[in-house]
């Protein structure tokens, strides 16, 4: 498809604003929603940009992990750079312009049936694969809905009811009427917890930082308004597979993610 200057659809006259991965090109609005690219895997022109600066990192992150022994040479992440992956996202979950935030909806919209997408499961991933080191992110996650965050093997699967468990690749902390919630060695489906629910906390955090320990084999959760560990998970087995952010939402849930570097 070509464009009449620079920022406007040649054949609709409308602003280029969107990003065909098929196609590797950018599509309007109009272009986007017709039989040509109906099928395609299609985002947002910013989130495409995005998605070209971690591919980056990460062959910057690799070529150096090869120079340094991991026992003696620790990369810092940048995690800024650790954004929501809209190919992933049930059908009802709205993602922002940025990619940082993600809400639950009532109304599913049209999306591409692609095989990373969650068909059942109101899950979406982060972009970022991590394997080696040490790296956190926190996720506001507000006072409304019910919510799951943490991390996942990137195997994890995609389609069909998800079971939260670390058997099945989620390590996670969860919010169910208003009880914490951690997922071990379930073997019914996630909507049956809270199986190991925490006491009731009056003053329920907003801000939630997730330290994921992939050499150390550990993942914990902390309530960033009081400093207060909620929940830590050690002597895991990653079985060296990549891990990713991980966002489960109920009804009314949002989430957003804020991001640091590691000292």
């Amino acid at each position: 498809m070509e464009t009449a200057g620079k920022d406007l659809c040649e054949s609709h006259l409308e602003p280029l604003t969107y990003f065909c991965r098929n196609d590797q090109v950018r599509i309007c609005l109009v272009c986007k929603n017709s039989e040509s690219h109906k099928a395609h895997v299609t985002m947002t022109v910013e989130a495409a940009a995005l998605e070209v600066k971690f591919k980056r990192l990460d062959s910057i992150m690799h070529v150096m992990k090869q120079r340094h022994d991991a026992r003696n040479y620790m990369i810092t992440s940048r995690s800024e750079f650790d954004w929501l992956m809209h190919s992933t996202a049930h059908p009802n979950l709205v993602l922002s312009e940025d990619c940082k935030a993600v809400k639950w909806v009532s109304q599913s919209k049209e999306v591409p049936d692609n095989p990373q997408r969650f068909d059942l499961s109101c899950c979406v991933l982060g972009c970022v694969r991590y394997k080696c080191d040490k790296f956190y992110w926190d996720v506001d996650v507000g006072t409304e809905g019910d919510w799951a965050i943490g991390v996942a093997k990137e195997s994890v699967v995609h389609k069909g009811e998800i079971v939260l468990s670390s058997k099945n690749g989620i390590y996670a902390i969860g919010m169910r009427k208003d009880q914490y919630c951690s997922f071990g060695e379930l073997d019914n489906p996630w909507y049956t917890f809270p199986r190991n629910p925490f006491p009731r906390n009056p003053l329920r955090p907003i801000r939630i930082r997730v330290t994921l320990d992939y050499l150390g084999g550990g993942v914990a959760f902390t309530d960033i308004n009081n400093g207060k560990v909620l929940l830590e998970l050690r002597e895991l087995s990653f079985h060296k597979k990549r891990l990713c952010s991980f966002f489960w939402l109920g009804k009314d849930a949002q989430l957003r993610i804020y991001s640091e570097d590691l000292t």
